[in-house]
């Protein structure tokens, strides 16, 4: 009897170590994807601010059509200065039509 006695406490002991383990690997768990989430958090927030900055860029670099109003790279529009104002067009027929229009 005293056998299963000792047996049956060493079991419990076992048991318990195991539960206390499970409990405490659950909590790290849980604090490493808290800490992983909020990472993620702010690089999709970095991300977001860069995204912002390249489109702004790509939006300075960008020039509306005088004519049929279609944005247009400003280094590969037709350039017409009138007044020392330049006037932007996405083509050739663009800008004679409104030089055509303008005169």
């Amino acid at each position: 009897m005293e056998v299963l006695n000792s047996i049956l406490k060493i079991t419990m002991v076992i048991l318990l170590f195991r539960a206390v383990f499970s409990i405490a690997t659950g909590l790290a768990m849980s604090n490493k994807m808290k800490r992983a989430q909020q990472n993620s958090v702010k690089i999709n927030a970095k991300l977001m601010e860069q995204m912002e900055k390249q489109q702004a860029e790509l939006l300075n670099q960008m020039v509306k059509d005088d004519y049929c109003g279609k944005m247009v790279e400003k280094s590969k529009a037709y350039i017409v200065r009138y007044d020392d104002v330049p006037h932007y067009f996405c083509s050739w027929e663009c800008r004679q039509n409104y030089i055509q229009e303008a005169t």
